[in-house]
């Protein structure tokens, strides 16, 4: 596998991409690598900007503090990639249908993000916080979201029952969703 340092790569796509390679300290801006197969390539300290990894092949990936900033990642089994040390920061990405399933995010940053739809199934977000981003349809199930702050999170929609939530922060209308499933009707104090 070959080892690229400190390289700057601008609108690549699936043809033009070196991989499977080991990138240590890179920057992806304006790539267009939906589709693309990204497996077995390693990325280290790497920074994607505007750039589109739309359904890409992960299988064996690996992201260590790999930061996507406004950029589209619809459809991504994140699932497939190594997962040791993984470490992302998504920035204002949209990230519809992608899947989480199993993974720890512990030490990943969701901000400014669309995730409809996306499957967090079994995944550890432990004092991960969801800042500002839209989870409509997102599904948690069996969710690891020990102290997760969902306090700025927009449609929010997940059981109480079947994720583990002690310590997790949510504004007040976001706890009220958590009484969705109960088809309780809420009526406001008097005073």
């Amino acid at each position: 596998m070959d080892l690229i340092e400190g390289q700057e790569f601008r609108k690549l796509n699936g043809e033009t991409f070196p991989g499977p390679s080991e990138f240590d300290n890179c920057h992806f801006d304006d790539c267009m690598l939906q589709n693309a197969d990204l497996s077995r390539s390693n990325f280290i300290e790497c920074r994607f900007s505007h750039s589109d990894l739309s359904n890409a092949s992960l299988d064996a990936t690996s992201f260590q503090k790999t930061i996507f900033q406004d950029c589209q990642l619809l459809g991504l089994h994140l699932f497939n990639c190594n997962t040791i040390n993984f470490e992302v920061d998504f920035i204002n990405c949209l990230l519809d249908l992608s899947v989480f399933q199993e993974m720890n995010l512990k030490r990943s940053r969701f901000k400014d993000c669309r995730l409809t739809g996306v499957d967090f199934t079994a995944a550890d977000l432990s004092g991960v916080n969801l800042e500002q981003c839209n989870l409509q349809n997102a599904v948690f199930e069996r969710s690891i979201l020990i102290k997760t702050d969902f306090t700025t999170a927009r449609h929010i929609t997940l059981d109480p029952e079947v994720n583990t939530l002690t310590g997790a922060k949510f504004s007040e209308q976001g706890a009220l969703n958590l009484l969705n499933k109960y088809q309780v009707e809420i009526i406001p104090d008097i005073i």
